[in-house]
This record gives structure tokens, sequence and C-alpha cells, in this order.
């Protein structure tokens, strides 16, 4: 079902227009688009929505995500897998060459050590920021099947050293740039 209030469109708001025929003030105004009369103006009402609902619906279908991934689910598929409440986070990174990745990390640490340093609340809180990522950018089924999947565990290594499941999200650039945005904010 389509919903104006999930889509992650921002507004700009109505410009000040005084003395332009046919215009009422609180009227959008949108100006078209570079023509040889710069200051050619369309009415809000005169624009045909029908291309960019199309498009929202192509990239919802395209994004292949499936169900909805929660942070009940996410720690449940957890806890199937490694028997624990692991700590879950998702991890930025950048290689030698300056590109940037992000990763699904499964920590070795989990939440019923004494020395965990998240309350129960707050690890529930990550672990629905980290499924509301993760289905946001359409990856719900791909972090199920890597969980299900994956030959590591997470854990402490013999020379002392902690070890990390790392699930590649191969996200977009305007994907990440939603972690940017959050961030600032």
């Amino acid at each position: 079902a389509f919903s104006l209030s999930n889509l992650p469109v921002t507004l700009l708001a109505s410009r000040t227009l005084v003395g332009i025929k046919g215009y009422e003030p609180g009227q959008l105004c949108v100006p078209k688009l570079r023509t040889k009369r710069a200051s050619s103006i369309r009415m809000a009402d005169d624009i045909d929505m029908s291309a960019f609902f199309a498009e929202v619906e192509k990239r919802e279908e395209s994004a292949g995500g499936g169900e909805p991934m929660d942070g009940p689910e996410l720690r449940q598929l957890i806890m199937d897998k490694w028997k624990y409440p692991l700590e879950t986070r998702i991890h930025r990174r950048r290689d030698a060459f300056g590109k940037v990745t992000v990763w699904l990390q499964v920590m070795w640490k989990h939440l019923w050590e004494k020395s965990f340093p998240m309350t129960e609340e707050e690890y529930d809180a990550q672990l629905d920021a980290v499924a509301w990522y993760v289905t946001e950018w359409g990856k719900a089924d791909y972090v199920r099947n890597e969980v299900q999947t994956t030959d590591q565990n997470p854990g402490l290594t013999v020379n002392g050293g902690a070890q990390t499941v790392m699930i590649n999200l191969q996200v977009t650039d305007e994907q990440q740039r939603m972690l940017y945005e959050d961030v600032a904010e």
C-alpha cells in the first residue's frame, strides 16, 4: 500500500511571489526547468505526479527486501544462530582507496554479560534501529539469509583478540547518505 508519510522526500517551502498574475497567497509554486523564459512558473496543481508515484513504486519493487524486519525478529535470528543476544550494529568502513562500505556487525559481546555496556532497553532500541535501516535499504531478506548461512562465529580468539561477523550490506551511495543525514540531525 502506498503512503505519502513513508516517502523519504523533503518538500521545499513555497516561494513568496508578489505581483504575478494568477498567483494567490498560500499557493505552492514550482519553477519549471530552465526554458528560454527564466521566469516561467507552474502552479502545483498543474504538476502531473503520476511519473513521481510510478518511480516510487518501481524503486520499492526493485529493492527486493521482502518482508520488513524489526528488532525482535533480528534478536531472535541472532539467538537462533549463536544462542546469545549478541550486540549488532551498522558499521561504516573506508578502504585504502577511500571507498566507504557499510557492514552489519555481529559482535562477540552479549546482553547477558555483566560487563555489557547497554541495558536491555538500550539493546532493544539498537536492534530496532539496525532492523529499520536494513529494511529501508531493502536488505532484510539478504540479512536473514546471510545470518542463517554464515560459517563465521563471533567470539574471542586464542590470542586475546575478538572476532566479529561482518556482513557487507552492499548499499548504494544514496542509501549511505541516509546514515549521514540521521547522524547530523
